[in-house]
């Protein structure tokens, strides 16, 4: 018996439906016997069900995962801190993109920018620098607080140790799937504020483990970073969140679990399946 399984990730596709190649991918779709269609989030499987795209077939929500050993806390933060030329007795925020920021203005820099400036306008950014990941001083000036801006690392050692490192990550896009910048951070033990937007709920428990604001408030932004930087205890909540839901053993019963039920396996002792990421 065949098996096909479409794990959709990109929020594009999903979000703005009407594409090239959309209609045509959607009757491929449909034409394909036994299929089930992953969404990394719940937000994902909801959205391929509301465009119609998985109306004839199974729909699941099992999250992508991450390398949890890799992506940990560091054993020595403050050694690390200072081999990374950070002052002690700073706050480090940390935003990054996979991509130059000018190729991918969706990423809300820009947003970070004003939320910053109203903490300085409040006193609120003493102590506080920024370390702006795939920026150039160009590319929407802060000229208010200290910014390091630092090319994309392509390193993913790298990148953990500087995520590890960092106090805060802000993640103010304007739109995400299941971004994989927020559970790599919560997997080093950094605590996360985002916009509440797309799957990113499904990562982040308000007020528990990191900060939720409201979609494109950047006051809610600033104050969800100024929250966060009180609240140093978020750093085991946040790691163990990731252990807890996004760890590779717990997507491998879910897979198994599925492709038993897409065979109709009676052998097998069922797994669990949850529908939701939490």
């Amino acid at each position: 018996t065949a098996l096909n399984t479409l794990s959709l990730h990109d929020a594009l596709p999903i979000c703005f439906p009407v594409t090239i190649g959309f209609a045509m991918k959607k009757q491929v779709y449909e034409a394909i016997e036994n299929l089930a269609f992953v969404g990394v989030s719940g937000w994902a499987t909801e959205e391929m069900r509301r465009t119609g795209v998985a109306l004839h077939a199974r729909s699941k929500t099992i999250p992508n995962v991450i390398d949890t050993d890799l992506y940990a806390p560091l054993p020595g933060r403050e050694a690390a801190r200072r081999e990374l030329g950070w002052e002690t007795g700073k706050k480090y925020v940390l935003f990054g993109t996979a991509y130059e920021l000018d190729a991918n203005k969706l990423k809300g820099f820009a947003l970070l920018v004003e939320a910053l400036r109203s903490l300085q306008r409040q006193g609120g950014l003493d102590g506080v620098e920024l370390i702006a990941l795939g920026t150039r001083p160009g590319v929407s000036p802060v000229d208010f607080c200290a910014v390091h801006h630092w090319d994309v690392i392509r390193d993913e050692k790298q990148l953990a140790r500087v995520m590890g490192a960092a106090d805060v990550v802000v993640v103010p896009s304007y739109m995400e799937n299941l971004p994989n910048m927020v559970t790599e951070a919560m997997a080093c033990g950094t605590p996360v504020v985002a916009f509440r937007v797309g799957g990113i709920p499904d990562i982040i428990d308000h007020r528990c483990d990191g900060y939720l604001a409201e979609p494109y408030d950047t006051t809610d932004l600033a104050r969800g970073i100024t929250w966060v930087l009180d609240h140093a205890e978020l750093r085991k909540a946040a790691r163990e969140k990731v252990e807890r839901n996004f760890a590779a053993a717990q997507a491998v019963q879910q897979y198994l679990a599925l492709y038993r039920q897409m065979l109709g396996s009676k052998s097998a002792p069922p797994l669990p399946i949850t529908s939701d990421v939490s």
